[in-house]
């Protein structure tokens, strides 16, 4: 008989390994939650000196993010 179209037989798209499990999800939000803080007082601070040092009033504005 020929086959006539449709899904593979077996499940082909299950899942394999723990790179989408809630856990890890979870896990990679609150590490881009981590590095998203650390860019925003990075970018504090080096406004902060170019205030000292230059004077000027520094172009970058920082802002909150909010998640």
């Amino acid at each position: 008989m020929k086959n006539k179209g449709g899904a593979p037989k077996g499940n082909r798209n299950a899942l394999k390994n723990g790179a989408f499990t809630r856990e890890k999800l979870v896990e990679r939000r609150a590490m881009h939650q981590e590095v998203r803080t650390l860019i925003l007082r990075m970018r504090a601070t080096v406004a902060q000196v170019m205030l000292a040092t230059l004077g000027q009033k520094p172009k970058v504005t920082v802002t909150r993010i909010e998640r």
